[in-house]
C-alpha cells in the first residue's frame, strides 16, 4: 500500500546526519534543541514538525508510529532511507526515534560518524510530565470545543491525532486517565532507556541524567566543540510546553472557527475551464500557476475552502473539470494552468454535444455522468467539512447546459443537504447558435428547482460594458472574461477570507433569498478592469459606479426595478465607517428601489484591508433579472411556436412535454419577479 512518506517531496538540500538525540519527549530535549542550534546544528524536533513540516510531516510521523506499534496496520515499518527522505534537510534528529523504533535508525547506528545522546530522568517524574503535557493535549482533543473544531481545519486535526498516537505509543494504546496508563508509561520508559544503552555504540554515546544537570559542560566536550559564552537554554518546564502549543493552536483554532466548510467546484464545458483560468489563480492567495504557495498567513487562512494541500506549501484546486470534447484537454495541458490541476480530476471524452442540450443531457453527457460523479464524490470525501458545490457553466452550448443540468440533478439526489451554487453564463441578444433559447430554457428547470444560488452572468451586458465603458471594438472572449473573473473573485471573497458577514454559502442565501425560487443574483463591479488608479478611487465614487447600468453584468432597466436584497463586498484599504455611511445614503436617497418589507436589505462587508487597490463587487437579488429571462423566453417562444429546430432534441429523447414544462416554469419565475417589481408586497 502507498505510504505518506512516498508522497513527501525529496529534500531540497540534503544534509549528512551528524547527531541523534534518542531521548524520550519531556527529558530536556526542548532546551537541548535550542542549544544545538546555537552550536551550529540543524536539529529536527517535534517543534519543527509543528511549525515547519506542518500537515505533511505530521501525517508522516503518525504513519511511522502506527507502522512501528501496530503490526496489523499493513504499513511497512520505517527504515533509515525513509527517515532520510523525511528529515534530509536536517543533520540532527531528536526524540523521534523513541516513537518509531530502532529499526528506523539502524543505518545511522552503523555510520561511524554519527553520535548519539540519551537524556533521562527519574521514571516517575517522566510519567507525571508526560501526563501533564501530551496527556493534557490528548484530553483536550476529545473534549468540546476541539473535538468539533478539529474537523474544520485539517492541520489542527492532524496535530491532535498525532498527539493522541504519540501518547498511545508510550502507553501501549491506553488513554490519559485510564487505570493502566501510568503503569504502561513507567514500564515502557524504563525498557526503552535500557534498550538504547544496550543498542547504541558505547564509544559514540553520551547518557545524561537530568537530575545531575544538563548543560554545555556535558554536551560540548562530547561533540568536540568549545563551550559558548551564552548560558545554556532551559526549556523543559510544562508551562513553556503549554505556551508553545498555545502559540501553534491559536491560529489553527481561529481558522477552524472561520472555516465552516469546503467547496467542491465542478465545471462543465469550456466556459468552466476559462472560469478557473481567470478566477482561481490570482495574487489573492499567494499561489503561482503550479499551486505553490508563497504568500502570507492572511492569504492562507481559508485557502482550504477551494484548495487542498498536497504537501508542504503545495496546493491543488478542489475542482473537477468536465467536457464532452476530448480536444478540450489540450487547452489545459498546454495552457498556463497545466501544472495546477490533478490529472485524475479532469474528464474530457467524446466528440462534443453539438451545441444541443438534449445531446449534453441524454447522450454525450449521460455517458460521462457516472465517471464524473465518481470524481466529484472522491473530492467530496476528501473534504473535512463539505459545504456544497459550485458549478461554472455556459447555458448556450450543449455540454454546459445539458450535462450541467444533469450534473446538478444528480448532485441534488446524492447530496440533498448540501448547497449548490452556479455561475451561469447567459447568451447575448444575438445568439451564436440558433438553438440557444432552447438550451437556456431547458436548463432553467434545474437551476430553478435544484440550485440554492445562481449567479447570472449575461453576455449581452458584458458586450455592452466592453464596447461602451471600456471602449473595446468587437471584444473577444479573452476580453470578456476578465470582468467575469473579477466579479467571481469579489463575490466569493466572503468564503475565501476571514470575516463576519456571509462567511459561507448557507449564510449568504439565508440573508439574500426571500423565497426558494427567487435565488437568481446579478453581479456588479466597480471600478471596471482597466481603471488606471485603483488606489486613489474613493468609496463614494465606487458606490456611485456600482449601481450604474454600465457596471452590472445583467442587461435591463435597473432603475425601474426593485432590489429584494443586495450585498456590497469591498476589497482593499477602506474605512468601514465610510462604507456604512455611503450605504445609509443609498438607502435614504433610493429607498423606492428597495422593497419595504425586508429590513436591512442593503448589507456591506470589507475584505483584504491591507491591499492598496480598492474595488467592490455587488451581489444583488433584483427584479430586473427577469428582463434577461423575458428576452430568452421571447426567443424560445418564437422558435417553439413554429416547432423549428426541434428534430435534434426529439432524436436525443426530449419530447414536447419537456419543452412545455420548461417554458411554463420560466414564465412562472418571471411572473414571481414581476409581482415584486410592481410595488411593495405586504
Amino acid at each position: 500500500m502507498s505510504r505518506e512518506i512516498e508522497q513527501l517531496a525529496q529534500p531540497a538540500n540534503k544534509r549528512k546526519m551528524r547527531l541523534i538525540v534518542a531521548s524520550c519527549s519531556r527529558t530536556g530535549t526542548l532546551g537541548l534543541h535550542a542549544g544545538l542550534e546555537m552550536l551550529g546544528y540543524t536539529p529536527y524536533h517535534m517543534i519543527d514538525v509543528m511549525f515547519k513540516g506542518r500537515s505533511p510531516h505530521m501525517k508522516v510521523f503518525t504513519e511511522a508510529i502506527v507502522a512501528n506499534h501496530n503490526q496489523l496496520s499493513g504499513i511497512k515499518r520505517y527504515e533509515t532511507p525513509d527517515v532520510d527522505r523525511w528529515i534530509g534537510n536536517y543533520d540532527c534528529l531528536m526524540e523521534i526515534p523513541s516513537y518509531i523504533g530502532t529499526r528506523a535508525i539502524r543505518g545511522y547506528i552503523e555510520d561511524p560518524n554519527v553520535k548519539f545522546i540519551v537524556t533521562e530522568r527519574m521514571p516517575e517524574k517522566w510519567v507525571r510530565s508526560i501526563d501533564n503535557t501530551i496527556g493534557e493535549a490528548v484530553k483536550a482533543a476529545n473534549q468540546f470545543p476541539l473535538n468539533i473544531l478539529k474537523r474544520f481545519d485539517s492541520e489542527l486535526g492532524h496535530f491532535l491525532h498525532l498527539a493522541t498516537v504519540m501518547y498511545w505509543a508510550y502507553a501501549d494504546g491506553a488513554n490519559p486517565g485510564d487505570a493502566n496508563s501510568e503503569a504502561a508509561l513507567y514500564k515502557n520508559y524504563v525498557e526503552y532507556i535500557r534498550t538504547m544503552k544496550e543498542t547504541l555504540p558505547e564509544d559514540r554515546l553520551l547518557v545524561v541524567k537530568l537530575e545531575d544537570g544538563l548543560g554545555w559542560e556535558q554536551i560540548c566536550p562530547f561533540l568536540d566543540l568549545p563551550i559558548p559564552e551564552e548560558k545554556f537554554p532551559r526549556g523543559n518546564e510544562p508551562d513553556k510546553f503549554h505556551r508553545i502549543v498555545a502559540d501553534y493552536m491559536e491560529p489553527r483554532v481561529k481558522a477552524a472557527i472561520l472555516n465552516f466548510g469546503a467547496m467542491v467546484t465542478a465545471t462543465a464545458g469550456v466556459a468552466g475551464y476559462l472560469g478557473w483560468r481567470y478566477f482561481a489563480i490570482s495574487d489573492e492567495h499567494g499561489l503561482d500557476n503550479s499551486g505553490r504557495f508563497a504568500g502570507s498567513d492572511d492569504q492562507r487562512e481559508k485557502l482550504n475552502v477551494y484548495f487542498s494541500e498536497m504537501e508542504a506549501q503545495q496546493y491543488v484546486p478542489r475542482a473537477v473539470l468536465l467536457d464532452s470534447k476530448t480536444e478540450s484537454r489540450d487547452r489545459i495541458c498546454t495552457g498556463p494552468l497545466r501544472a495546477l490541476f490533478r490529472p485524475r480530476s479532469l474528464l474530457f471524452r467524446g466528440y462534443g454535444a453539438g451545441q444541443c442540450w438534449a445531446a449534453g443531457h441524454h447522450t454525450a453527457g449521460a455517458e460521462l455522468i457516472d465517471d464524473s460523479l465518481d470524481i466529484v464524490r472522491r473530492e467530496a470525501e476528501a473534504c473535512e467539512c463539505l459545504q456544497g458545490f459550485q458549478i461554472t457553466h455556459s447555458l448556450g452550448g450543449g455540454t454546459g447546459s445539458g450535462m450541467g443540468a444533469l450534473l446538478i440533478s444528480r448532485l441534488r439526489d446524492e447530496f440533498p443537504d448540501k448547497m449548490i451554487a452556479t455561475f451561469s453564463i447567459f447568451p447575448s441578444l444575438v445568439p451564436d447558435v440558433v438553438v440557444e433559447p432552447y438550451n437556456v430554457t431547458l436548463s432553467m428547470n434545474q437551476l430553478i428547482e435544484d440550485c440554492d444560488a445562481t449567479f447570472c452572468i449575461d453576455n449581452q451586458a458584458l458586450i455592452d460594458i466592453c464596447t461602451g465603458s471600456l471602449g473595446l471594438h468587437d471584444p473577444s472572449h479573452m476580453e470578456l472574461n476578465p470582468p467575469i473573473a473579477e466579479a467571481m473573485s469579489g463575490v466569493t471573497a466572503c468564503f475565501r477570507f476571514p470575516g463576519q458577514l456571509n462567511s459561507d454559502l448557507r449564510k449568504l442565501t439565508m440573508n439574500m433569498v426571500p423565497s426558494a425560487r427567487l435565488h437568481f443574483f446579478m453581479l456588479g463591479l466597480a471600478p471596471l478592469p482597466g481603471y488606471t488608479s485603483r488606489s486613489s478611487i474613493r468609496v463614494p465614487q465606487i458606490t456611485h459606479q456600482l449601481f450604474r447600468r454600465d457596471n452590472i453584468m445583467a442587461s435591463g432597466d435597473h432603475q425601474m426595478s426593485h432590489f429584494l436584497s443586495c450585498l456590497t463586498i469591498f476589497r482593499g484599504k477602506v474605512n468601514m465607517a465610510e462604507v456604512e455611511a455611503q450605504m445609509n445614503n443609498l438607502r435614504n436617497n433610493r429607498s423606492a428601489e428597495f422593497i419595504e418589507w425586508a429590513p436591512n436589505n442593503i448589507r456591506s462587508t470589507v475584505y483584504l484591508p491591507r491591499s492598496p487597490d480598492v474595488s467592490c463587487a455587488l451581489l444583488a437579488n433584483s427584479t430586473s433579472i427577469q428582463e434577461v429571462f423575458s428576452r430568452i423566453s421571447g426567443q424560445f417562444s418564437a422558435l417553439y411556436r413554429r416547432k423549428a429546430y426541434m428534430n435534434p432534441y426529439t432524436m436525443h429523447g426530449v419530447d414536447e412535454l419537456d419543452f412545455m414544462e420548461a417554458e411554463s416554469n420560466m414564465n412562472d419565475l418571471i411572473e414571481e419577479y414581476q409581482e415584486h417589481q410592481g410595488g411593495p408586497v405586504r
